[in-house]
C-alpha cells in the first residue's frame, strides 16, 4: 500500500509538469514558435531549482490540527486545478506571456508537491525499500506524463485547447481524496536541521557533480524530441501516441529495471553502468537514423530518451533518498539535491533550442551521449566512487 500510495501521489505533479514540457511546446511549435523560444520556455521549471528555499517551511508549518504533508498536498492540488482553468482560457497562439506566467506558477505547485512526496517516501520506507520506492515514484511519473503529455495532446487535437485543459482541471480535483490518505510523522523539526546539513555534505556534492553531465545532455535531447516530430509533419494525435509509447516503455522496462538493479548492485556500479549503456544506445540512434530514415529515427529517439530519463531518475532518486536518510528533514534534503540537478536540467532545456537550431536534432542526441559518457567516467574517479561508499550514503 505504501508503494501504491507513492505511485498515486506522484501522478499529479507530473501530469502538470508533462503538460508544460510536452504538450505545450508541441502546441506552441505548431503555432509557429521558434526552437529558441521553446528552449527558453524551460524557464517555467525555474521553481524546481529553488524550491529547497521553501522546503523547510513545508517540513515544519501547517495550520493547527492539520497534518502538514496532507495540508501542503491538498493546498497545492487546489491551486493546480485553478491554474489549469486559467490556462484553458488562454490562447496558445496569442498569449505566450500569460501561458509562461501561469506555467511558472503551476510548476511551483508541482515542485512543492514533489518535495512533499519525496519526504513522505523517505519517512515511510526503510533503506532497502528505497530503490523500489524510487521505482514506484517513476511509475507515477510515467502515468502523470501520459495524462499530461500524451492524453492532453490527443484531447487538444480532438476537442481543442480549452476543453482539454478543463478536463485536466477536473482530473486534478478528482485526485483530492487520494491526498487525504497521506500522514507523516508528527514531529516538527527545526528549520536548520535539513538543508544546511546537506549543503555541507561533500559526498553529496561529489555525486551531484558526477550526475550533472548526463542530466544536462539528456535534458537537451529530451526537450527537442517532440518539436522534432512537429517539424516532420506529425499531427498532435500521432505525437501524443508516440509520447505515450515512450512513457509506457520507460515505466514498464527502464524504470523497474533500474530499481531492481538498485537493490542488487553497488551504487557506484549502477551509476557508472547505467549512463554508459545509455550513451552507447544514444550513439546507436544517430547511426540508426541513416538506416531507418528521419521518421524512424525520430520515433526511436522518443522511446530511448524517455526511457533514459526515467532510468536516470530512478537511479538519482535512489541515491538522494539514501543521502537524506530518515526523519522529517528528509523532504528538505531530498528537495535540495533534486533542485541542484533541476538547475542543471534547466540549463540543458534552455540550451536545447539553440543547439538544435545550430547543429540539427542530431546534435541534441550527441549531447545526450556525450553527457552520459562523461558521467560514467566521472563516477569511476576516486572521489565520487569513495563518496558512494561513505556512511552518509
Amino acid at each position: 500500500m505504501r508503494f501504491l500510495l507513492i505511485l498515486l501521489l506522484s501522478c499529479q505533479p507530473y501530469f502538470a509538469v508533462s503538460l508544460l514540457y510536452s504538450a505545450v511546446p508541441s502546441v506552441l511549435r505548431q503555432n509557429g514558435a521558434s526552437l529558441q523560444t521553446l528552449g527558453l520556455f524551460g524557464l517555467v521549471f525555474f521553481a524546481f531549482t529553488v524550491n529547497f528555499l521553501w522546503a523547510p517551511l513545508v517540513d515544519r508549518r501547517a495550520p493547527a490540527g492539520i497534518e502538514r504533508r496532507r495540508f501542503w498536498l491538498v493546498a497545492t492540488q487546489i491551486g493546480s486545478g485553478l491554474l489549469f482553468v486559467i490556462l484553458a482560457v488562454l490562447d496558445p497562439a496569442r498569449n505566450l506571456a500569460g501561458i509562461l506566467i501561469a506555467g511558472m506558477l503551476l510548476a511551483a505547485f508541482a515542485a512543492t508537491q514533489r518535495s512533499v512526496i519525496l519526504g513522505f517516501s523517505a519517512d515511510v520506507l526503510g533503506d532497502a525499500e528505497k530503490p523500489w520506492g524510487a521505482t514506484a515514484f517513476g511509475w507515477g511519473t510515467a502515468v502523470g506524463n501520459i495524462i499530461g503529455g500524451s492524453l492532453a495532446l490527443l484531447l487538444v487535437q480532438g476537442i481543442g485547447w480549452t476543453a482539454s485543459l478543463a478536463g485536466l482541471a477536473a482530473i486534478s480535483f478528482a485526485l483530492l481524496p487520494v491526498l487525504m490518505l497521506v500522514k507523516g510523522s508528527e514531529q516538527r523539526p527545526a528549520i536548520r536541521s535539513g538543508g544546511l546539513r546537506i549543503i555541507a555534505n561533500r559526498n553529496a556534492w561529489a555525486v551531484m557533480l558526477a550526475l550533472a553531465p548526463a542530466t544536462f545532455g539528456l535534458a537537451v535531447a529530451f526537450a527537442m524530441t517532440q518539436p522534432r516530430l512537429v517539424d516532420l509533419g506529425f499531427d498532435l494525435t500521432s505525437i501524443g501516441l508516440a509520447a505515450g509509447l515512450g512513457n509506457l516503455v520507460a515505466a514498464t522496462l527502464a524504470g523497474p529495471l533500474a530499481g531492481w538493479l538498485g537493490t542488487r548492485t553497488p551504487l557506484g556500479t549502477l551509476m557508472a553502468g547505467g549512463p554508459a549503456v545509455i550513451a552507447v544506445i544514444t550513439l546507436g540512434l544517430l547511426g540508426a537514423t541513416r538506416l531507418t530514415g528521419e521518421w524512424g529515427g525520430a520515433l526511436a529517439s522518443v522511446v530511448v530518451i524517455f526511457s533514459a530519463i526515467c532510468a536516470l531518475g530512478v537511479i538519482s532518486n535512489t541515491v538522494f533518498l539514501k543521502i537524506a536518510g530518515d526523519g522529517d528533514a528528509a523532504a528538505t534534503e531530498v528537495t535540495f539535491l533534486s533542485a541542484v540537478m533541476s538547475l542543471v536540467a534547466l540549463a540543458g532545456f534552455m540550451a536545447s533550442g539553440f543547439i538544435a537550431a545550430t547543429g540539427g536534432y542530431g546534435a541534441t542526441l550527441a549531447a545526450a551521449a556525450t553527457g552520459c559518457a562523461l558521467t560514467a567516467g566521472l563516477i569511476c574517479l576516486p572521489w565520487p566512487r569513495a563518496s558512494l561508499a561513505a556512511r552518509e550514503i
